[in-house]
This record gives C-alpha cells, sequence and structure tokens, in this order.
C-alpha cells in the first residue's frame, strides 16, 4: 500500500504498475470502509484504474447471446447477490448479439459489444447479423495480463471509413 496525495502522484503510481506488468491499481479513501473483493459506486471508496488499448480489426464473424431459460432456480452467495449457473443445458438463444468474433494481425479473438449496444440494438444486430461480417470496427482490451490474444475486448464502434 502506498500513501498518494495528488493526481500527479497516482498518474507517477499508476505508470510505474504499468510499466511492472501489472494491470493497473485501485485507490482506495483512506477513511473508507474495506470490503474484500467488492466495492460500490454508492458507497465511493474505492476506484479501479487499469489500462486498455484501441485498435481496428475485421468481424469475421457474429455469436448469439444465451440466457438462462424460465423458471431455473437461482441461488445467492453469502452477500445476497445472484449466483452465476454454469450447466450448459440450462440456456437457451437469447436472439441478440452476444460476441463478435474479429481478425487482427492474423489472430481471432472474441469481442463483446460495447456501450453503444442496448438490448434493442444487439437483437437488431443479431437479425442482420450478416450485415457485419466483413466490416472492420474498433475495439478496446487490455493489453497487460493477456498472454495470446487481447483480454476483456469491447465493441467501440465501426469503422465504415475503412470498408
Amino acid at each position: 500500500q502506498f500513501h498518494i496525495n495528488n493526481a500527479e502522484e497516482a498518474e507517477t503510481f499508476f505508470n510505474a504498475q504499468i510499466t511492472a506488468g501489472n494491470e493497473g491499481m485501485i485507490l482506495r479513501q483512506h477513511h473508507a470502509k474495506y470490503k474484500h473483493g467488492r466495492t460500490t459506486l454508492k458507497q465511493d471508496g474505492m476506484w479501479k484504474f487499469k489500462e486498455f488499448a484501441t485498435h481496428d480489426g475485421v468481424i469475421i464473424g457474429v455469436e448469439q447471446q444465451m440466457r438462462l431459460k424460465e423458471g431455473v432456480e437461482r441461488t445467492r452467495n453469502e452477500i445476497g447477490e445472484l449466483e452465476r449457473r454454469y450447466e450448459q443445458d440450462l440456456y437457451e438463444p437469447a436472439g441478440m448479439v452476444g460476441a463478435f468474433t474479429v481478425e487482427m494481425d492474423r489472430q481471432t479473438f472474441k469481442v463483446k459489444p460495447g456501450k453503444g449496444f442496448d438490448n434493442v440494438t444487439k437483437t437488431g444486430s443479431w437479425t442482420g447479423r450478416e450485415n457485419y461480417i466483413g466490416k472492420h470496427c474498433e475495439f478496446k482490451h487490455m493489453p497487460h495480463g493477456a498472454k495470446d490474444k487481447p483480454r476483456i475486448g469491447s465493441l467501440v464502434r465501426m469503422r465504415p471509413d475503412l470498408d
């Protein structure tokens, strides 16, 4: 743990963490209550900073999002949050885009729809999925901590100027 006094010190510390090969840093207010492994925006006591890089790629595939089937019972963990179920037979197609397969530098990987994709947009994108194949896009990902492929890929925007 380090005591940070101002934005310049925070930026210097963040850059040192990235240079050391770490994903980023977490800042916590000195008086904020500590909760192991979690924090909330409402409490406003901790902030996570990670580096993201952007690249251009070509969409070569579209995958459908899966959703939990109606009536599947969910359980809650010790802090009251719903637990994820992993059994494949509990899921069904949702009729909307779940991920794009993007090619960049002869590598392929999955990129999730970004912030501009609400459920209506994702449903329309699934219906017209063939229109995305071969189109250029810009995506962001975490360059640190990745072994062979970009981590946590997210579509930022389409790039019609490159098509």
